[in-house]
């Protein structure tokens, strides 16, 4: 794919909720998310997160898409209210032009809207690159993220 865009007015933010939306960003996100295989699944499973308060945006470059966001508003003892970012993926043709950007800045008014007091997102503690970014963006690490696998009862 070839990018040829100029600055961040080339690109445009869409809402994304149906399916045939949904479908044409599956590359996209496996980007971010290998692990994800077949379609249908993940279909699914936008949709179930869609019932429970997921929002998922798009930017496009004339019709192609070029990132995504997805993100949840969400409240704590923590922080507050605040808007958590799940998926934040350029393609790599993409990056370096302000998309992630663009896309950032965008949920970040959406979450000023709803009277949120913080972006929040996680990121892998290899994922340097994606720190980097993070950090110029503005924001601060904050602490660890500390996940266990549920062993399975049946």
């Amino acid at each position: 794919m070839t990018t040829h865009i100029k600055n961040a007015d080339d690109i445009v933010i869409r809402p994304v909720e149906k399916e045939d939306d949904i479908r044409s960003i599956f590359n996209l996100m496996q980007e971010l998310r290998p692990n994800l295989k077949e379609m249908g699944e993940y279909v699914d499973q936008i949709f179930r997160q869609i019932k429970s308060g997921y929002k998922l945006l798009v930017a496009y470059q004339k019709d192609l898409p070029i990132g995504l966001a997805g993100y949840r508003f969400s409240e704590n003892t923590i922080r507050g209210r605040f808007v958590y970012v799940d998926d934040l993926v350029v393609t790599s043709a993409a990056r370096g032009y302000k998309v992630g950007e663009v896309l950032l800045k965008t949920v970040s008014a959406e979450g000023a809207k709803y009277d949120c007091s913080h972006l929040v997102l996680d990121t892998g503690i290899d994922n340097k690159l994606g720190q980097r970014f993070y950090t110029n963006f503005g924001m601060e690490p904050t602490g660890l993220h500390f996940s266990q696998t549920i062993p399975n009862t049946d």
